[in-house]
């Protein structure tokens, strides 16, 4: 199965090496949400190894699709995953390779 990875010229012209996973066929969303999220995860996971950001540490969202932005004051040690939230800013250089979570 090929991923639905989106990336962005102008983010990788401004040295951010990124993707945006899109829906994945097969993966229902309408059942529980820790299922669906572990195995959106799987699919984060195989998106990591396509972009080459396998050993890479994290920041993603649980996106919302209201208005927070979570603010990354420095570059993380383990993976890490804001809630509810729909964007990202940061002034943390390498900080933010990306995938984003729906």
């Amino acid at each position: 199965m090929q991923l639905p990875i989106e990336t962005f010229p102008a983010l990788e012209r401004a040295g951010c090496h990124h993707g945006f996973v899109g829906r994945v066929p097969g993966i229902e969303l309408s059942h529980d949400k820790a299922v669906v999220l572990e195995n959106l995860d799987k699919v984060h996971r195989q998106a990591r190894q396509i972009l080459g950001l396998g050993d890479r540490k994290f920041i993603t969202v649980r996106q919302v699709h209201g208005d927070k932005i979570a603010r990354v004051d420095s570059v993380p040690a383990t993976d890490r995953c804001f809630e509810g939230c729909d964007g990202l800013i940061t002034n943390q250089r390498r900080s933010l390779p990306r995938d984003l979570r729906s």
